[in-house]
């Protein structure tokens, strides 16, 4: 399974995403700031991951008590997952929820992950079956919009 995110607007704070599944558009992303790897240096917890492709190891997550896609190997970063928002008095995703991590969702309001609950579950389905069957399961991370670091 191929999950290409495509980062697409930039803002101060946070960065926001297309994520495809095997080239379907699926959801959006929502990740903290986006950074020039060459010239800044990371922040923790406030910087999104570098571009690139990751391996996807589903595991138990102690934060969610639950199987939850991991990125594996991610320069600089550890812990890293695709996960929904995390407050329970809002369930959508911000920019601080994500802790460097990539939130999923549908970009409807500014800077904010509506349905991130939907968007995940349908997205962890479509990984869980490709884990069953055996898949590999691979992120790519890549900006677009004529804006790239790295």
């Amino acid at each position: 399974m191929e999950i290409v995110i495509k980062r697409i607007y930039f803002r101060e704070h946070y960065v926001v995403g297309a994520l495809q599944v095997d080239g379907k558009y699926l959801c959006d992303t929502l990740e903290p700031h986006a950074i020039d790897w060459k010239k800044e240096k990371k922040i923790k917890g406030v910087t999104a991951i570098p571009e690139g492709r990751y391996r996807v190891e589903i595991r138990h997550s102690p934060t969610f008590h639950r199987q939850m896609p991991y990125l594996k190997d991610v320069p600089e970063f550890t812990g890293i997952m695709i996960h929904t928002g995390n407050r329970a008095t809002n369930p959508d995703g911000t920019p601080a929820d994500s802790r460097g991590c990539i939130l999923v969702g549908q970009n409807l309001e500014v800077g904010i992950e509506l349905n991130s609950r939907q968007c995940f579950k349908r997205l962890f389905e479509l990984m869980e079956a490709a884990h069953s069957r055996g898949e590999e399961i691979w992120v790519s991370v890549r900006s677009y919009n004529g804006w790239t670091y790295g």
